[in-house]
């Protein structure tokens, strides 16, 4: 009977769902509904309009296709600060922005027998932070500053985790619109060109000053390169 229990016991936590949870931050795992369920493991996967954001020259042997997806983003963040409680330097922070919507759209097109053309658009982004102020309490090490002593910030507390006087964030979105061409130079072989060209990036902080208007400290960039790629498929899987 025991050994009835344990090898029963044995099976159901076999087959017991594991939950794995990961992130890359900023960035996704993968670009595609193949490649994020595969875990970003699609280098050498030429079944999907998107292979293109992995190895462009996949698509020689992706065929006619489009494809759009979307992706629901949820982290939860929480900011702490501990081992300041003598001088009101404890807190703890959660950020507001927790759901985030990452859509994505491929399409590849065979122009003849031995080139392809397409684009893939997807972003990166969904880690964004927006960390309400008031933790740390006044007065204290953050202020009011009314004398020698008493703290760098001037205005009535309380403050947020730096000792500031409104919300904390930080806020990163990157849109690519990538074109793509691909050749086959022989039977399994191909070369493949990305060209990529990315918009709207932004990396902002964000400080909310006392009077409530807030002050931007950002470092905007654009990204322009281009990615060039060689596929090997066995004859057989063409």
């Amino acid at each position: 009977m025991k050994t009835g229990i344990r090898t029963l016991s044995l099976a159901l936590a076999a087959a017991f769902p594991l939950v794995v949870q990961a992130t890359d931050g900023y960035f996704s795992h993968g670009y595609g509904m193949q490649a994020k369920g595969m875990g970003g493991a699609a280098t050498a996967v030429a079944e999907s309009a998107f292979g293109a954001a992995s190895n462009p020259a996949t698509m020689a042997f992706a065929g006619n296709r489009w494809e759009v997806g979307l992706d629901l983003f949820s982290p939860w963040r929480t900011s702490t600060r501990e081992g300041g409680a003598a001088y009101r330097l404890e807190g703890s922070a959660d950020s507001d922005s927790n759901y985030f919507a990452i859509p994505e759209l491929a399409y590849n097109r065979v122009v003849s027998p031995t080139m392809t053309l397409g684009f893939t658009v997807y972003g990166n982004g969904g880690m964004n932070t927006d960390y309400p102020g008031g933790q740390l309490l006044s007065p204290g090490a953050c202020g009011p500053a009314t004398g020698p002593g008493t703290g760098f910030n001037p205005a009535p507390g309380p403050y947020n985790l730096l000792c500031g006087s409104g919300a904390l964030g930080v806020d990163l979105s990157q849109l690519i619109v990538a074109p793509s061409m691909t050749l086959k130079v022989a039977p399994g072989h191909a070369l493949g060109l990305r060209a990529d060209p990315s918009a709207g990036d932004k990396l902002v902080f964000v400080i909310e000053t006392a009077d409530g208007r807030l002050r931007l400290v950002s470092d905007a960039f654009r990204i322009v390169s281009v990615t060039a790629a060689i596929a090997v498929t066995s004859p057989s899987t063409l």
